[in-house]
């Protein structure tokens, strides 16, 4: 199998650099480090049929090719279970090349909702930007979690134009 390795995650969106400047922000303190993939959570409440759409197996071939090029984002929950931020088909997929160990972007315990919101959004592995579903499961998490300010940001950071309409 070939090595497993990351590369910095890059800025996509200039709605993205927008939100970045909004004073709802905070720059997440993260780390990269391995984590044994049993210790990683799906989200509770996300549907299992998105958590396996890992598109057959093109991305376990594609995996087994050419390893792993950008970290799992992971939100850091206790000091033994970290939750999934996005790539949800990477996590099945590595698993069932029986991978126990897989480098992360680590978030901390205390970093705020807002940050882990917008990374979801953003990282490289998302399919948020691409998937209506699971852009509206993120919007959903907000609004049990931030307030209305906080979700309208996080829909310039998915390219629409925030209306309070569609919240």
């Amino acid at each position: 199998m070939a090595p497993f390795f990351y590369l910095p995650l890059a800025i996509r969106h200039r709605s993205f650099q927008l939100a970045m400047h909004s004073s709802l922000f905070s720059s997440p303190a993260y780390r990269f480090d391995q984590i044994d993939t049993e210790m990683i959570d799906l989200p509770d409440d996300l549907d299992p049929i998105i958590c396996d759409q890992a598109e057959g197996s093109t991305l376990v071939d594609t995996l087994r090719r050419f390893g792993f090029v950008q970290p799992l984002p992971v939100w850091q929950k206790t000091d033994s279970r970290y939750q999934l931020l996005a790539g949800y088909p990477y996590l099945a997929a590595i698993r069932s090349l029986a991978v126990s160990r897989v480098p992360c972007q680590i978030l901390p315990p205390h970093t705020a909702a807002i940050t882990r919101f917008l990374l979801q959004i953003q990282h490289g592995l998302s399919a948020v930007l691409s998937s209506p579903v699971l852009q509206a499961h993120l919007l959903h998490q907000a609004q049990q979690t931030v307030g209305e300010e906080e979700v309208l940001s996080l829909l310039v950071a998915m390219g629409y134009k925030p209306h309070t309409y569609k919240v």
